[in-house]
């Protein structure tokens, strides 16, 4: 059994994410022995949805994670089958660095985050990132369209590995009329990503005209350049009548109730204005929830290209209130795409399925 490593500083949210359930599948399904090394940061409560990986919690001898794990490498590199790291940086290339040097026979796994911007990389970065792409085994990100972009601009082989769902997050496909009425929308609320205020502002514009319907906004509201919580105060002085059917329910972390309430909702809006992947969208979808999502390419390459799934242009309060509209005027048309995409995410996002692509693309006989 070898041993798979993820070399990243990680919080408890992070477990449930890709970092973690990537290193917690191919330790279930590709016969590995799993573990993320890390700072004890948090109390990682959320280890019980992924039973069997290890964490591996450094000593802060410099207290700077990055200077830390390369002393971590210089030790054990030798007794690391695949070392599994993240993210386009300086820090990440002397990782490989170091790793390689010290286990030329060792499998390397580099997965890029999907925010890249190729016109912030010159000079010296892209002679270094080259080399880390030359020394790598498999180098990922999560879109089709990004991969291909990638690959060209760096005439590396960049391989397109999704991030997937947790097992347990995708439920069974609730009928829609064992649903209610409700639009949801999950996420960091308030920030200059999330874009929350084009939608409270296009339910403002329609919620009158959405009879017996509510919105359901999920997750911790978030502080950044402006007071968003002054902003919902004044939403409502200008909405009074939306109180009623506007509801903030706060962070949730317990799995099972989030994928309750997945399951009871009929539309997720997903209004961003940059993602790296969407991974809100990928469980509503899994959940059977309708994607009314920004055109963004995360949300187009989630969607099948909108094709199951409305798109409105980024910010366009008007344009997300129509669509919103729509879905209410057809229900049956929107159920029937929700149902296709169910299906289609539940393979092509798959735990496992991707965890034995990527230990294929390395190279790696896990039977």
């Amino acid at each position: 059994m070898g041993i798979f490593l993820t070399a990243l500083n990680i919080e408890n949210v992070h477990l449930t994410k890709e970092t973690g359930l990537i290193a917690w599948g191919m330790g279930r399904y590709c016969k590995m022995k799993s573990c993320i090394v890390t700072y004890d940061n948090d109390d990682y409560e959320n280890m019980n949805y992924v039973p069997g990986l290890k964490l591996v919690k450094m000593r802060k001898l410099t207290g700077i994670y990055d200077a830390d794990i390369l002393l971590f490498l210089m030790k054990y590199s030798k007794k690391i089958d695949v070392l599994n790291c993240y993210h386009m940086r300086s820090a990440t290339f002397l990782k490989i660095l170091v790793y390689r040097m010290l286990n030329r026979k060792g499998k390397i796994y580099l997965k890029l985050d999907g925010g890249y911007a190729k016109e912030t990389i010159h000079g010296w970065k892209r002679k270094i990132f080259k080399k880390m792409f030359r020394m790598c085994d498999l180098v990922s990100t999560e879109i089709d369209s990004h991969a291909k972009m990638l690959s060209e601009d760096w005439n590396a082989e960049i391989q397109s590995v999704p991030s997937p769902f947790h097992p347990k997050s995708r439920g069974s496909f609730r009928k829609y009329d064992q649903r209610e009425n409700m639009i949801l929308t999950v996420g960091r609320l308030g920030t200059e990503q999330k874009a929350t205020e084009i939608l409270l502002e296009a339910w403002g514009k329609i919620f009158e005209n959405m009879d017996g319907w509510k919105l359901v906004l999920t997750g911790p509201v978030e502080k950044e350049e402006t007071d968003f919580q002054q902003y919902i105060d004044e939403w409502y002085q200008r909405y009074p009548k939306a109180k009623e059917v506007t509801e903030f329910s706060g962070n949730i972390s317990d799995r099972e109730q989030l994928k309750e309430l997945y399951q009871n909702a009929k539309i997720f809006v997903f209004p961003s204005r940059h993602e790296s992947f969407g991974m809100a969208v990928l469980e509503a979808i899994v959940n059977g929830v309708f994607i009314v999502g920004s055109d963004i390419y995360t949300n187009r390459a989630l969607t099948e290209d909108f094709t199951l799934g409305y798109s409105f242009k980024t910010d366009d309060i008007e344009e997300l209130s129509e669509k919103l509209l729509m879905c209410q005027e057809d229900m049956e048309k929107i159920e029937a795409m929700a149902y296709k995409l169910y299906k289609i995410a539940a393979d092509k996002y798959s735990l496992k399925n991707i965890c034995k692509k990527a230990a294929f693309d390395l190279g790696l006989d896990v039977g």
